[in-house]
C-alpha cells in the first residue's frame, strides 16, 4: 500500500501519537507510508521523540516551506482578509498534488474536520480519502454546530476510534458505512523527568492523583481542582500532578495553589511519571470519543476514575472488566466534582479494592496493543485498495 498520512502538526497528543505509531508499524511491514503535518511550528520536544523512535524519517514536509513559514503565514493573513484566499493552503496543496503523483499514493489518511477539508480538491476516484474520527465531527453533531460534511460524504471509509464513536457518525451519516478500530497503545520511556518534579514527589508520602491531556475545559480540569479540594478537606493528604499547560490551566493552579498541586506541562515520559502516581482522573464533560489517556495509567497498573461519556465505559469497564470506575454525570454530561471525591476516598481508604483494580486495569490495557492496532487498520485498508 501507498498512503498519506495527514497530522494537524507534530506535537504531543492522542491523535498524533497514535497516527505516528500506526503508520511506523506499517511502515516496517513493507507499505509506503509518508506523514505529512499541516501546520507549524512543530514541537520541538515531539520531535526528538520521534527521531529517538525513528519514526521522524517518515515525516514529509517542503523544506522551504519550513525555512520560510513565519513570512507565508503572514502573506496567508493578508491575501485572505484582501483577496478571501488561503494562499498558504494552495502552495501546500500543489506540493502534495505533485507528491501524491510522483509516489503513485492510493489512500489519503485524515484524522481531523481541519486536515479532511484541507484534501478534499485531491480526493478522486483513484486517490482515496479515509477519514478517522477522533473527536473533531462528533463534537459538532451532538453540540448542533454548524460544520463542511463533504469530507464525510467523499471518504471512502469513515473509521471511529469506539463503537460509541461509529454510532455517533452512523446516526447522522446513515448511508456512510462506519467502521470501528480502538486506539492503540505503547508504553514509551524516551524521555527524562525534569528536576523539579523528581524532588516534588520525593518531598512527600502522599498519594498523588495525576491527569493529562489538553488543557480545555471540556476535559475536565477544574472538576478535578476541586475533587482535590474536598478530598483534602475530608482530612486526606493527597496532591495532584497536572500534565498539561496553557492559561486555563495557569488560572485553575492559581485559584487553587499550595504545595500539593504540580503543573508539569506537557509530558514526553509518561511512564515514569505515572509509576509515582496512585490513579489516573478522567472526568470528561460530555462526551470523550475514546480515552486514551486512560490506557497511559491502566498500563502502568494504575486504576482510573472517568465520567460515564462517550467512548470511556467501552475502555475502561472492557467487556464487564473493570480498570477502574466510571462515574455517573449529571445533565449535560458533566461530573460532580463530590462523586469524583468520594471516588478517591475509596480507592484511598479500601486496599483490596484498590489492588482489584490495579491488577484488572494492566490486563486490560494488554487488548490494546498498538501491534494489535495496526493489524486492523492495515486489513481494513488494503480491503479498500483491492
Amino acid at each position: 500500500m501507498k498512503m498519506l498520512v495527514l497530522l494537524n502538526s507534530l506535537r504531543v497528543s492522542g491523535t498524533e501519537q497514535l497516527m505516528t505509531q500506526v503508520s511506523a508499524i506499517l511502515s516496517q511491514r513493507g507499505h509506503q507510508v509518508a506523514l505529512f503535518p499541516l501546520v507549524t511550528p512543530f514541537d520541538d520536544c515531539y520531535v526528538e521523540q520521534l527521531k529517538a523512535n525513528g519514526v521522524y524519517d517518515l515525516v514529509f514536509f517542503p523544506r522551504w516551506v519550513t525555512s520560510f513559514d513565519k513570512l507565508i503565514w503572514k502573506a496567508n493573513a493578508f491575501f485572505v482578509r484582501t483577496f478571501g484566499y488561503a494562499l498558504r493552503e494552495k502552495i501546500l496543496l500543489r506540493w502534495l498534488k505533485n507528491f501524491c503523483t510522483r509516489n503513485k499514493v492510493q489512500l489519503i489518511i485524515s484524522n481531523s474536520h481541519t486536515t479532511d477539508s484541507f484534501i478534499l480538491p485531491l480526493i478522486n476516484e483513484s486517490l482515496k480519502l479515509v477519514i478517522i474520527e477522533h473527536g473533531s465531527y462528533v463534537d459538532k453533531i451532538l453540540n448542533g454546530l454548524p460544520f463542511d460534511e463533504r469530507p464525510l460524504q467523499k471518504a471512502e471509509c469513515v473509521i471511529g476510534v469506539s463503537r460509541w464513536t461509529s454510532s455517533v457518525l452512523q446516526a447522522r451519516f446513515n448511508s456512510k458505512g462506519v467502521r470501528t478500530i480502538y486506539n492503540g497503545h505503547v508504553v514509551n520511556r524516551n524521555g527524562k523527568m525534569s528536576e523539579r518534579l523528581k524532588y516534588w514527589l520525593k518531598s512527600s508520602q502522599a498519594p498523588v492523583f495525576a491527569m493529562h491531556g489538553r488543557g480545555a475545559e471540556q476535559k475536565g480540569w477544574s472538576i478535578a481542582f476541586e475533587a482535590i479540594e474536598l478530598v483534602r478537606q475530608k482530612g486526606f493528604d493527597v496532591r495532584f500532578l497536572v500534565m498539561s499547560e496553557g492559561e486555563f490551566i495557569d488560572k485553575l493552579a492559581f485559584q487553587h495553589r499550595g504545595d500539593h498541586i504540580f503543573v508539569n506541562g506537557f509530558s514526553y515520559n509518561l511512564p515514569e511519571i505515572i509509576e509515582h502516581v496512585f490513579a489516573g482522573l478522567l472526568p470528561s464533560i460530555g462526551f470523550e470519543t475514546f480515552g486514551l489517556s486512560a490506557l497511559d495509567y491502566m498500563a502502568m497498573g494504575k486504576p482510573v476514575l472517568a465520567s460515564m461519556v462517550g467512548g470511556l465505559p467501552e475502555l475502561v469497564m472492557h467487556n464487564g472488566q473493570p480498570g477502574g470506575v466510571i462515574l455517573p454525570v449529571k445533565e449535560g454530561g458533566r461530573l460532580d466534582p463530590m462523586t469524583l471525591a468520594e471516588a478517591m476516598i475509596k480507592l484511598l481508604t479500601d486496599t483490596n479494592y484498590y489492588q482489584a483494580l490495579a491488577t484488572s486495569a494492566k490486563t486490560i490495557s494488554a487488548s490494546y496493543t498498538m501491534e494489535r492496532c495496526a493489524d486492523q487498520y492495515e486489513q481494513t485498508l488494503s480491503e479498500l485498495i483491492s
